[in-house]
This record gives C-alpha cells, sequence and structure tokens, in this order.
C-alpha cells in the first residue's frame, strides 16, 4: 500500500474538480491564504483540519476547530482514510482516491445523487400539461388530489411556524419518511436553520447544501462501503424563488420501507414550489409582527419617547432618573424634538404618575386670560364669573404641571409663575385666602434662555428656579439612526387610515429619509409620513411619496425657516380642507398657536 498514490479531490465548492497529492508533508484545508486547500466559507477556520500520510496511509485530523470537520457524516478529530471517503469542511465536499481521481461514473458511495429535477420542471407545475399526460404514472391522480389539498393548506397558516407544520403535516401524508425536515434561511450567505429542531446530522446538512447550490430537486441513495447494496434514500427539494433558494425540504426513508421514484420527486418539489412565496410573504409579516412588538414594548416602557440610538437611551436614562426626584425639569431643545413625551415619560414613572398630568402651552394663553386659567377665580370675581373655577395649579394637584414653551411667557407672568414656584402659594382671582397645593413643575422651550436672559427677556430668577434638573433633547438630526424606527413607527399609527393597501417604506425611501435634515425634527417626520401614506398608490411608500408629501426643495432652491414654515401651514390646512382644528391636530399645535401663526403669515384669506 506504500508504493500506492494517494489524491484528494474536490467534489464540490470554489475548487471542484481540483486534485492534490497526498504526502507525509501535512496539506492543510482553512480559509487561511496559506493553506493548500482554500474553503472560502466563514465558517471554516483559518486552519480548520489537516490530511498526512503516516506509513503510506493518509489520516485525517481536526485542527481543534469549533465548528467540527465531517468524514462520512460523522464529525471526527482523527481518523484514519480509506478509498472514497467524502470530507466535509465547511460548504466543500472532498474525497479520497487511490492511484486516480474518481471520474463522475465513481462518485462518493456516501449520498449518491440518482435523479434530479428543477423545479419549473416538475410535472405538477411546468406549463407543458401534455407532459404529466404522457408520464402516465398511476399515482398522478392521487397526487393532484394531494397538492390541492397541500394548497388549501398553505392559503390557512398564518405565520412561518403554522407554514412549517402545514409543510411537514402534508410531506409526512405523502410520503411516510422516517425523518421530514424543512430547511430555512433568510439570505442567500445566512446559514439554515432546521424544522423541527433537533440534531440534525452533517447527513441532513450535505443535503440541503447540494439542494441549496443546485436549485434543483434530488433523489439521493446512501451505499454500503462495498457499493453493493443501498441502505437508505432520501428526497429533497429547493424552495426557489427567482436565483434565490429560501429553504429545502427533505425527506428520508429506510432501504425496505419505502423507495422513492421519479413521480414522488416530482410531488415534494412541486409542494416546495407552491410553499416558497408563502414562505416569503409570511416572513415578512413575523418581520412586521416582531418590530410591531419591539414598538409596542418601547411605547409601553418609554412613553413613546422613541429611539435605539445612544442619545435616545440617554434621554429615557435621564428622564428616569429625573421622575426618581420632585426637582423642578427644564426641557430645552428645537421644536418637534418630543419635550411633551419627555415630560409624560417623567410624570408616569414618577411617584405622582397616578396624578393629573396638566398642560399649559403658555404661547397659546392670551396675556390678559394667563393669570384666570393659572391660578382660577372666585364667583363674582369679574363679569361672568359665575363660579368658582379652578386653575391649571389645582387642577394639576397631586400630579405634574407641564409648562410648555416657557419662554415665550410676558414679563408680568414670568412674576406670577415665579412667585406660585418660589412660595408654593397662590391666589385666585378675587380671592383672600392663599391656596397651597403640591405640584411638580416640568417646563419646556425651543428657546435659547442664556441669550433671552442677557436680553433682558427672561427672568433670571425664574431660570433657576424651574432648571433644578435640565434635560437637553437631541435634533432629529443628531439621531440619524432612529429615524428608520420612527418612521416605522408612524406608519403603523397612521397605516390603519390610509385609502389602499400599503406594505410599509421601501429600502429607498428610508435611506432618503436619513439623510434629510428635518428642521422640523420628530414633528415633521411623523407629518411627512402621514401625507405620504395618503398619496403613496404603490404597495411600498417610495421616494417620490414623501419627497411630494413634504415638498422639500433642493439645496441651490434653500428657503428661509419662516418660509418653510408657511409652507408647512398652507399644506396642513389644504389637507385639512380648511379646518383649522384638524390642520392644528395635524400639526401637533394648538389650534390658538395656529390662529396666531396664520394671522402672522398673513393666511386668513386662504
Amino acid at each position: 500500500m506504500g508504493n500506492r498514490v494517494w489524491h484528494l479531490v474536490a467534489r464540490s465548492g470554489r475548487t471542484k474538480g481540483v486534485l492534490w497529492n497526498l504526502g507525509e508533508e501535512p496539506l492543510v484545508i482553512g480559509r487561511d491564504q496559506a493553506c493548500q486547500v482554500q474553503v472560502a466559507d466563514a465558517t471554516v477556520s483559518r486552519r480548520h483540519a489537516k490530511i498526512m500520510l503516516q506509513n503510506g496511509t493518509p489520516f485525517f485530523t481536526n485542527l481543534q476547530t469549533k465548528n467540527g470537520a465531517f468524514v462520512n457524516g460523522t464529525s471526527v478529530e482523527a481518523v484514519q482514510l480509506n478509498r472514497g471517503d467524502e470530507i466535509v469542511v465547511g460548504n466543500c465536499t472532498f474525497i479520497v482516491t487511490q492511484d486516480a481521481p474518481l471520474d463522475a461514473s465513481d462518485q462518493s458511495p456516501y449520498a449518491e445523487e440518482t435523479i434530479t429535477i428543477a423545479g419549473d420542471s416538475a410535472w405538477y407545475l411546468c406549463e407543458d400539461h401534455e407532459q404529466l399526460v404522457r408520464s402516465d404514472h398511476p399515482d398522478n391522480l392521487q397526487n393532484i388530489i394531494a397538492l390541492y389539498t397541500f394548497t388549501r393548506a398553505l392559503q390557512e397558516a398564518n405565520s412561518v411556524h403554522e407554514l412549517v407544520d402545514v409543510v411537514l403535516t402534508n410531506v409526512h401524508a405523502a410520503f411516510t419518511p422516517v425523518r421530514a425536515v424543512v430547511a430555512l434561511r433568510r439570505l442567500r450567505e445566512d446559514p439554515f436553520s432546521f424544522h423541527p429542531s433537533g440534531a440534525v446530522d452533517s447527513k441532513m446538512e450535505s443535503f440541503v447544501r447540494r439542494t441549496a447550490e443546485s436549485g434543483s430537486g434530488s433523489i439521493f441513495v446512501n451505499r454500503s462501503k462495498s457499493g453493493l447494496a443501498a441502505t437508505a434514500i432520501a428526497m429533497t427539494a429547493p424552495m426557489q424563488i427567482g436565483e434565490d433558494c429560501t429553504g429545502v425540504v427533505v425527506v428520508e426513508s429506510t432501504a425496505g420501507e419505502r423507495v422513492y421514484e421519479e413521480a414522488d420527486l416530482h410531488l415534494l418539489v412541486s409542494m416546495a414550489q407552491l410553499a416558497a412565496p408563502y414562505f416569503v410573504s409570511l416572513k415578512t409579516l413575523d418581520d412586521l409582527r416582531n418590530q410591531v412588538a419591539e414598538l409596542d414594548h418601547e411605547i409601553s416602557r418609554y412613553g413613546r419617547f422613541v429611539g435605539r440610538s445612544k442619545t435616545a437611551r440617554s434621554i429615557r436614562q435621564q428622564a428616569f432618573q429625573a421622575a426618581q426626584t420632585a426637582l423642578p425639569v427644564l426641557l430645552l431643545g428645537e421644536t418637534g424634538t418630543g419635550k411633551e413625551l419627555v415630560a409624560r415619560m417623567i410624570h408616569e414613572h414618577s411617584d405622582r404618575g397616578e396624578g393629573p398630568f396638566v398642560t399649559v402651552n403658555c404661547a397659546a394663553v392670551p396675556d390678559e386670560l394667563f393669570e384666570s386659567e393659572m391660578f382660577g377665580y372666585e364667583k363674582g370675581a369679574f363679569t361672568g364669573a359665575h363660579a368658582r373655577r379652578a386653575g391649571h395649579f389645582e387642577q394639576a394637584a397631586g400630579g405634574t404641571l407641564f409648562l410648555d414653551e416657557i419662554g415665550e411667557l410676558s414679563a408680568a407672568n414670568q412674576a406670577r409663575i415665579l412667585r406660585a414656584v418660589e412660595e408654593g402659594v397662590f391666589h385666585r382671582i378675587g380671592g383672600r385666602e392663599p391656596c397651597t397645593v403640591d405640584v411638580r413643575i416640568v417646563s419646556a422651550t425651543n428657546l435659547n434662555l442664556d441669550q433671552a436672559m442677557r436680553q433682558k427677556r427672561f427672568r433670571v430668577d425664574l431660570y433657576h428656579r424651574l432648571n433644578t434638573f435640565e434635560i437637553r433633547l437631541p435634533s432629529l438630526r443628531e439621531r440619524k439612526s432612529d429615524i428608520p424606527l420612527l418612521a416605522n413607527h408612524f406608519f403603523y399609527v397612521f397605516a390603519g387610515d390610509a385609502v389602499r393597501h400599503i406594505e410599509g417604506f421601501s429600502t429607498d425611501c428610508l435611506n432618503w429619509m436619513v439623510q434629510q435634515k428635518w428642521p422640523g425634527n420628530v414633528r415633521e417626520l411623523r407629518n411627512a409620513v402621514q401625507r405620504a401614506i395618503a398619496i403613496a398608490t404603490a404597495p411600498q411608500i417610495t421616494v417620490e411619496d414623501c419627497i411630494s408629501s413634504t415638498d422639500r426643495k433642493p439645496a441651490k432652491d434653500m428657503v428661509t425657516l419662516a418660509e418653510l414654515e408657511r409652507e408647512h401651514i398652507c399644506s396642513a390646512l389644504e389637507l385639512a380642507g380648511g379646518n383649522i382644528t384638524a390642520a392644528a391636530r395635524m400639526l401637533g399645535v394648538h389650534r390658538n398657536t395656529l390662529y396666531n401663526k396664520i394671522n402672522q403669515y398673513d393666511l386668513a384669506a386662504r
């Protein structure tokens, strides 16, 4: 034996057909370029295994790899090799030969392919229906009935898990296998997951890998070392969508139990091809359900301040810290960044969470009404005061009073707020007795208060009273990675109102969103998604839909912020059919604020 020449032949993979001579120097198989046998597979170690002759006999050694190496379907550490042994390393299969390489007629005795058909050639799916008649197989009618039953069952599946059960149930009924497996993957480069999720040996993995690579269904016969008798038999069928194999169905029997024939393979391939589009659709549906569940989890935990970026997590952490104190909180940030959401989160996670949360838009309350709105009045305090009325401070007793747009207060109203916050008491208009309430103040503004204080437009003492705990909210430009998540969140909020069925955003559309500046921040993104849903005509929202919905202009035609705000208001009024209340709700502002903006931009005639 020592004088005979041993070879290793690549049967599959990038090096298919290549022959290496075995000698006393190790032949190393691995991913490293220094290896004599290179395998381009991420699951393969840089130095995965080696083969060398010892006293003229080849020995295979696993080089301490985690993913293992297989000889004749068995994971081994070290083993003596014989002629015809099959070695599987990653996505490559090798055969051990002696004196001369094996040709096409001298394949491995392990898992030999006997019949192979492509999906579009299956009798029950091909356009040439006469081929089915010509086949004249006695089981054709029974197989057609089985396919009809299978198709009806596919339509009832509501998830990938249910669809796997449908496939396995119908495969067992049609072929009575010893073992049936459905292998699925998301992308071509992803590994397969096996269902049911039991122990899957290298033989099964080999069947799946070969079928996915070829894109065709096959019948495999496993022969004994002598090549004289079949010991087991298996069939495989790809779930093929175009060039992509999204899954493989495998049925395995034992010699003497059932020998699969060509008609069986045609039926299995037909079943796999019919199931393929359902798997793709239900994977998408499951993904959407998972995203909804994630969003629901974030909403329930974070009070709708959605985001996974480091910046968003920091805001939530600061809000949780603020919630554990009774200190006044000042929220700073551009318009539309979610200041009210953070204020609600602070309230809900504090020990006042069961109490009221009262919001006051300071910019929307006329100066002459501010005192009565905030502190209330007694009966007879002025004409029309027919009964005592509690102000916002009293309404928020035991809870939180959120003063939004605090920077818009007049000097006189700043003094009134300062006294109430500083002394903890106030008087109703027309009242003589001081009122004391237990209320926490959270305030917010988009103004630069430092500049406002330098210009004497905002009281320094009020600033320090309100700013015991400060949280600065980032613009959307500072957390671009959250834009796809936010866009999908708003899609789920508004998609139910769409006139036609819309699946979601195209990938190009989400990429486009990430690249935009969004001067109106999250509020602008929310409105853009709402309008894009209203005008979209395709199953997916496109870039054109979003551009149309935002009227976003190229940089060379850049407009001022005031012009952009004016156009934004005009668009909202147009979409709302002139209904100011509906337009204000769409813009996320108080109706009084919108009235002021309409007067500011002279839009009353629209």
